[in-house]
């Protein structure tokens, strides 16, 4: 997927582009593969943009994941059978 992002990378410097690799998921790489097929001008923010929004959605899904799950019983140790 790095390859095919690559007419986006060359572009900018290397320290954004190596953040923006460090995001790449299947999701961003559609995203942008259709905007650049989509658009005339090839813009690097839909790339940084749907990054952004997918990392906010992870973490926020992860943090309630792990503060919910504290409310869980432990049943280590009971008879697990109904």
């Amino acid at each position: 997927m790095s390859v095919a992002m690559r007419p986006w990378f060359d572009r900018v410097p290397a320290w954004q582009a190596y953040t923006g690799l460090f995001f790449l998921t299947d999701a961003t790489c559609l995203i942008a593969m259709r905007a650049i097929a989509q658009m005339a001008g090839r813009d690097i923010a839909v790339y940084f943009g749907a990054a952004s929004a997918i990392m906010t959605g992870w973490l926020a899904a992860t943090g309630a994941g792990y503060f919910i799950g504290g409310f869980i019983a432990d049943r280590r140790g009971t008879d697990l059978t109904w």
